[in-house]
Order: structure tokens, then C-alpha cells, then sequence
């Protein structure tokens, strides 16, 4: 076990990795209760071995939360590896094959054998190691492409043939053989290898081979193959002598949030999803969910934990308020690197030339906070390696092959955890069942109780049940949760903006029922209307994620509730009284307004 703490360290190294990770990897789903104090044990007996090693205890820090190895450059061989692949891709860039070449085999001679094989695997360090392994495979793919294009032909078909043996259906391999053969003279043995992998194809997934591979049989056949050495790599327009650009990484994702808590089924569900998608089209997951859930937090910490899944970059916009496609995309062609006067003028233009750069590379697009599947289409990028991760308050109808994640309250655990983490100290541990309470009064909101917990930390001889006892009082809880940074009032008063006015009224009517539970019947009588009429606009405040479905009734009939503090911002608004926004003309406006907002 602590060699497994070890390897989870130094897979990060010189980054901080939390105590939930550790116990993650070593228990898994089923952590016992002193699990934490368990990984500190573990922590201590490898600072003491390290120590005995001449490496000294503080090569393993301890940082909020959790705990970071610290090294420097030859200490590691993986550091070592990223290096070398590092400067090989930029060798690459630079249309330097041969030294890209010596880097990259270099790189690759760091290989002894399968990563960590000889350590226990949890879920975190196996998800590791099957990406490590993606890496090599197609690190010597690569290199086995840079030879082919400077005519090392013979030294590679003992490699290939070794590669194809261990991956009999990896078409690329097969490929870059019949092109060293070619290469050779040998197109009778060229051929030989892609009519083997065709009935190997054929027999074991029922499948013909790739484009790829069959107009290489038909140049192979009609003697058109281009088999001399190619010309290297182009390189980049020459900089001014003294005055080389740096070489940027595209990384616009915010940073992580340290204290995140829970959430685990939905990291799985995120990450899961976009490692199994592999298509000819980029995999798109909405994180939908209430405001003040945690979305984008989710979002993001999905996003650096797939970091290395995409190594092209990753973008990242924000969709909130009055933000068009145009002006997005012209941000992210300028991180491309398009000079500012070569992106057009137009849309659709920008369009193309955004597609046209994805469509080899492997990027994540972050778009947060959106609203309309209209603004969403131009902004999905054309790369089948691609990813696309959403967020949004509200279902996202027709758009096209996304698979959706739900995020609702925190279970009360990981709220008070998050209570405790933003508090600072042990005042949640001191006050169990104030802290439980307390979470509930924020209705296990991520960011209400965050707001709670930068209260008391604000506020040091408070004890929890104080604040706990002014936020008893409804009409004062919201502002209770008001701070230098975080105020929900806003948050809520948002969502409630982007409901058309007659849906605004239908919020303010049902709010009206308190804080209990009803059926679809009773909404309809405080609707003035009939129930299947008064479906639409119940719909359309649970799509909104305003009103949630919170049972049955003996009947079978669903029961709806507001969230507290939900409830009691739309009631204290103020058009909650004189200026209330208007009832609609007809119960068709319901069915016209949620049609309207469909499309856009």
C-alpha cells in the first residue's frame, strides 16, 4: 500500500495529489473509517524510508489536503520520458526529423517494460498505466513514421512485424508495414500483409479494412505508392535572429479547485464516457444540473484529470450572458495561433477554419454555462478524437449525440467535508450535527455551503450552531450566505431570468405552496388552469432545474418540490408583489414559449 502512494505521488509529481485520491486508489469504493489516518501512516513510513536513503523527509510535502513529491530534472524516469518527448515533438515542429528521430527512440529506450508491473493496481493508478500505454503504442507508431519518411526501411520490419504480432488488428501498423516493404522493393510482400489483415478482419469483427489501407493496396497494385524518402516536416516561418517565439501549451482551463470534495460517480461517468468514445465523430457530455450545484467545479476538475487524454490542448468559454459564436470562436483561433488579421470576417468561415483545425488533433472543449443548443453547434469541434464538455442549467434538447450527467445536491457528508475544508480547523468535527444542519439549511448546494463555510472562516469565535440559528430565520438566510465573493441571490435570480415572463408567473404561483411537496393536480389548481395544461409549464421549471421531482404519490402520481432557498429568493423578488410578471394570455403561450426555447 505505500508503494502504491508512492507511484500515485510520483505519476504527479511536483503537484499536489489530495488525501481523497490516495484513499480512492487504495480502497476504492469501500474506504474503512480510519482510511485517512491509515494514508498519513503510509506517508510517514515512506518519508523515513526515503530518509534512510539519503533522499531527506521533506521530499514528500505536505499540502493542503492532500500531499506532493518533490523532484528535480534526471530524478525521474517518467519526468525524464515527457522531457524527451517534449523535445522531440518540437524537433518535429522545427522540421528537424533526424534529431525528432533520435529524441523520440531515446525517449522510448525508457522502457523496461510494462508501467508499475510490479504494484497492486486501485482504479486511479490502472486508469494511469492504460494511458501510459496509449502513449507508447502511439509514440512508436510516430516514430516509426518519422523513419519511414527519412528510408529506414530494412531496420523497421522486424519492429513492425513484432508490433502487428503483439496488436494483430492495429491497422496503422499493418500500414507502415506494406510501406517499408514497398519501401524495400518487396510489393509482393507488401500486399501479402494487407490481404492477411483483411481476412483477419473480415473474421474476427465481421468488418472490411480502413480507406487508409485500401488505397494503399490500389497504389501498391497500380505502381503510383510514393515510397522515396519524403521531404522533412515544414518548418515554421523563421523567427528574427535572437528572437525565437516560446513554445506555448493550450491550456486555458481554469485552475483546479483544491478543496473539491464527492462527486465521484460523476468523475467516473465524465471521464469513462470520453475514454470509451472512439468514433468518427467528437464525443459531447452535458453536465446539467441546479445552479449553485458545482457544475462547472465538476467541469473543470473532469477536464485536468483528462489533461493528458489530449494533448493538442484544451479550450475553454464561458456561454453566460449575451455571448455568440462568432466572438468565441475568434478567441479560440487566436490561441491556435491564426494571426489576428487572417480570421475572417464571417461565421461560417470561421467555422471552417476552426473545424479545419481540429479535425486531426486531439482537443477538449470546455463550454460553460449554456443555454442554447443554436450557440453550442458552431463551437463543436470536427476531430473524431475531440471532446466536448458542456455545462448548463437546463436540458439541452437536439443536441446531437451527447450523453448528459446530472448533477444534484451533495450528499451530506461531503457537504459537511466541504464545510469543514472552507471553515478551517475541526469546527464542522467539533459540531457534527450543527454542521449536518447547517448543510441542509444550504440545501447540500456545493456553493451555498461554500459561502457558509467562508462565513465562519471570516467569523473565528463563531461557533456553527450560531450560524445555524440565523439562517433558521428564512427571511434572512439568503443574506446570510452573502460574501466578499459568493452571493446566491445572484445566482438564483439568473436562473429565474431566463424563464420567459409567463413562466417567471408560473414560478411565483407555485413557489407560493411552501415548503412541501405536491402533485400535479394541486399545481394545476394554483394555475388556475387543468393538469394537462399545467404539465408544460412544471416541465419546463424541472428541465430549468428550479423544481425538483422529489417523489410519488399512493397513486403513482409524481410529487414536486422546490429547494428551500430557491423558494424563498423567487418569493422576496420584486415582482413578487405589485410588479409580478403576468399570467399568460392562454395556455397555448405555455406551449409556444417552451417551443421558442427549444430551438433557439
Amino acid at each position: 500500500m505505500p508503494r502504491r502512494v508512492l507511484a500515485m505521488l510520483l505519476l504527479n509529481y511536483n503537484k499536489s495529489v489530495s488525501l481523497n485520491s490516495l484513499v480512492d486508489e487504495l480502497w476504492d469504493a469501500s474506504p474503512p473509517k480510519l482510511a485517512r489516518k491509515t494514508v498519513q501512516t503510509y506517508v510517514y513510513q515512506l518519508r523515513k524510508e526515503l530518509a534512510a536513503q539519503g533522499a531527506g523527509q521533506r521530499v514528500i510535502e505536505s499540502r493542503p489536503q492532500g500531499y506532493m513529491i518533490r523532484l528535480s530534472p534526471g530524478e525521474l524516469d517518467y519526468w525524464d520520458f515527457q522531457t524527451a518527448v517534449d523535445q522531440g515533438w518540437e524537433a518535429l515542429r522545427q522540421g528537424d526529423s533526424r534529431a525528432a528521430l533520435d529524441l523520440l527512440r531515446g525517449a522510448l529506450a525508457l522502457w523496461r517494460g510494462p508501467a508499475l508491473a510490479d504494484i497492486g493496481l486501485g482504479p486511479l493508478l490502472s486508469a494511469q498505466v492504460a494511458h501510459l500505454e496509449g502513449v507508447r503504442l502511439r509514440l512508436q507508431e510516430e516514430i516509426i513514421d518519422v523513419a519511414l519518411r527519412l528510408g529506414e526501411y530494412r531496420g523497421l520490419i522486424a519492429e513492425l512485424e513484432r508490433l502487428i504480432t503483439a496488436n494483430p488488428l492495429h491497422e496503422g501498423f499493418h500500414a507502415q508495414l506494406m510501406m517499408a516493404l514497398a519501401g524495400r522493393g518487396d510489393r509482393s510482400g507488401a500486399l501479402d500483409v494487407f490481404q492477411r489483415l483483411r481476412a483477419r478482419i473480415a473474421d474476427e469483427l465481421g468488418l472490411d479494412p480502413s480507406e487508409r489501407l485500401v488505397d494503399l493496396q490500389r497504389e501498391l497494385i497500380q505502381g503510383t505508392l510514393e515510397v522515396a524518402p519524403a521531404a522533412e516536416l515544414p518548418a515554421e516561418p523563421a523567427e528574427p535572429a535572437g528572437k525565437k517565439a516560446p513554445r506555448m501549451t493550450l491550456a486555458q482551463l481554469p485552475p483546479d479547485c483544491a478543496d473539491f470534495v464527492g462527486r465521484r460517480q460523476e468523475l467516473s461517468a465524465i471521464t469513462g464516457a470520453f475514454q470509451r468514445a472512439r468514433g468518427t465523430a467528437p464525443a459531447v457530455m452535458v453536465v446539467a444540473g441546479q445552479t449553485g450545484a458545482g457544475k462547472t467545479t465538476l467541469a473543470v476538475r473532469a477536464g485536468h484529470l483528462m489533461r493528458s487524454d489530449f494533448p493538442d490542448g484544451q479550450l475553454f468559454a464561458s456561454l453566460s450572458g449575451p455571448v455568440e459564436p462568432f466572438d468565441v470562436l475568434g478567441s479560440f483561433l487566436r490561441a491556435t495561433g491564426v494571426p489576428p488579421d487572417q480570421i475572417p470576417e464571417q461565421l461560417p468561415e470561421r467555422v471552417n477554419l476552426y473545424r479545419s483545425w481540429t479535425a486531426e488533433r486531439r482537443v477538449l472543449v470546455v463550454l460553460d454555462d449554456a443555454a442554447y443548443v443554436q450557440r453550442l453547434t458552431p463551437l463543436v469541434p470536427a476531430g473524431p478524437d475531440c471532446a466536448v464538455l458542456i455545462t448548463s442549467r437546463v436540458g439541452l434538447p437536439g443536441l446531437a449525440g451527447a450523453s448528459v450527467v446530472t448533477v444534484g445536491p451533495l450528499p451530506a457528508e461531503d457537504g459537511v467535508q466541504l464545510l469543514d475544508r472552507v471553515a478551517g480547523g475541526t469546527r464542522a468535527a467539533s459540531e457534527p450535527e450543527a454542521a449536518h444542519r447547517l448543510v441542509a439549511l444550504c440545501d447540500n448546494l456545493p456553493l451555498a455551503v461554500r459561502a457558509a463555510g467562508e462565513k465562519l472562516a471570516a467569523r473565528p469565535p463563531w461557533p456553527v450552531q450560531k450560524l445555524v440559528t440565523r439562517m433558521l430565520d428564512s427571511d434572512r438566510r439568503l443574506q446570510e450566505l452573502v460574501t466578499g465573493q459568493l452571493n446566491p441571490s445572484e445566482w438564483f435570480e439568473n436562473a429565474c431570468l431566463r424563464l420567459s415572463p409567463s413562466y417567471r408567473w408560473a414560478l411565483l404561483r407555485l413557489c407560493s405552496i411552501g415548503p412541501v411537496a405536491f402533485p400535479l393536480d394541486q399545481a394545476a389548481e394554483v394555475l388556475g388552469t387543468d393538469p394537462g395544461s399545467a404539465e408544460c409549464p412544471v416541465a419546463e421549471l424541472v428541465d430549468a432545474h428550479l423544481l425538483r421531482v422529489v417523489g410519488t404519490t399512493d397513486g403513482g402520481a409524481a410529487l414536486f418540490r422546490f429547494p428551500d432557498l430557491i423558494r424563498i429568493h423567487v418569493l422576496s423578488r420584486d415582482d413578487a408583489q405589485a410588479s409580478a410578471p403576468t399570467p399568460p394570455e392562454s395556455v397555448s403561450q405555455w406551449t409556444l414559449e417552451r417551443t421558442r426555447t427549444a430551438t433557439l
